[in-house]
């Protein structure tokens, strides 16, 4: 069960985020708006200031629709 008071809270933080990273909130808004259809493919690189790095590359599946159709409600 998700706690009400993280949810206010995570809601507040994801303004303050998107107001320094716009360009970010776009990129997110534009593609989940368009809908993610299965194969799709997402890409994420992580650098941190010590130069290690983490990434990966996922194909959406037809199963995950549900989860992404929550994160648009979410940053909508």
């Amino acid at each position: 069960m998700i706690n009400p008071r993280f949810v206010v809270k995570a809601l507040g933080e994801k303004k303050n985020f998107f107001g320094n990273h716009p360009t970010f909130y776009a990129l997110i808004k534009d593609s989940l708006g368009e809908g993610l259809p299965e194969g799709t493919v997402i890409e994420i690189e992580v650098t941190k200031p010590d130069g290690k790095k983490f990434n990966e590359t996922i194909e959406i599946q037809k199963s995950d629709a549900s989860f992404f159709n929550a994160v648009k409600e979410l940053f909508g």
